[in-house]
């Protein structure tokens, strides 16, 4: 009888002594999973950012804290604390060696003592590195299965978070000054070409005209149709004109 009353006294220690201690802790920030734990609603950290990590639990008991990446792999515990006590926050500096192409969906967990199973558990929560502009990747559907003793785990989450953008409109876009301005200056370059144009074209013709007065001389016509000698021809004639010897009577 003695072995099996020491059994069911150790069974009755367990469930009152490591139960409670295990159901009591909570984080506070990130903040707890909620009912309505959807992607959408999972706060964003940068890394490098200073965030003031807040559980709730008895200060006097060692804990672990441990960061983990949700992707459909298995993934390793990467601890941020290891077997501390007296702590109920601790100021982090964001954080980690994990790669945040394969997914920027995290969560924490809180192991009591020595104890390998979670006891409790964070939000997801979604980072992201200020430093790099690599797309970030969509994350796969799939379900975290929780270890704890608590029977803590995270409900199937198939939707799509996006990050809030803050950034102003893009530069490439015109505002509304350079829209009018492009709209004036386009016609009035127009008609300025079309009358420097008309002008080139006027002086082109002018200038035919006159070399054409200066090279097409006229000859005078007379009444009866013939053409006037002018005074350079009668120059020539005259030259041209011989003496001629006038008959001589013999008497």
């Amino acid at each position: 009888m003695a072995p099996k009353s020491l059994c069911q006294l150790g069974v009755l220690l367990f469930f009152r002594l490591v139960l409670p201690v295990s159901s009591h802790f909570y984080f506070i920030v990130p903040p707890p999973p909620g009912q309505n734990n959807t992607l959408d609603l999972n706060p964003w950290y940068d890394i490098g950012q200073d965030l003031n990590l807040t559980w709730n639990g008895t200060p006097t008991d060692y804990i672990s804290i441990a960061i983990h990446q949700r992707r459909p792999a298995r993934d390793e515990a990467e601890f941020i604390l290891k077997n501390v006590s007296g702590l109920t926050h601790f100021p982090w500096t964001i954080t980690t060696k994990k790669n945040l192409t394969e997914s920027h969906i995290f969560y924490l967990d809180i192991y009591p003592g020595e104890n390998p199973r979670p006891t409790a558990s964070s939000r997801w929560f979604n980072l992201s590195d200020p430093s790099t502009s690599s797309a970030i990747p969509s994350p796969t559907t799939f379900t975290r299965i929780s270890s704890s003793s608590s029977g803590l785990s995270e409900p199937t989450q198939t939707a799509i978070p996006t990050k809030p953008d803050s950034s102003s409109p893009g530069s490439n876009s015109l505002d509304t000054g350079a829209k009018v301005a492009l709209g004036l200056g386009i016609p009035l370059a127009v008609t300025v070409g079309a009358l420097a144009g008309i002008l080139i074209v006027r002086r082109f013709r002018r200038k035919k005209v006159m070399e054409n007065s200066v090279t097409g001389y006229r000859v005078p016509v007379d009444k009866s149709g013939c053409q006037m000698v002018g005074p350079a021809e009668l120059d020539d004639t005259a030259r041209k004109l011989e003496p001629v010897e006038m008959p001589t009577d013999n008497h």
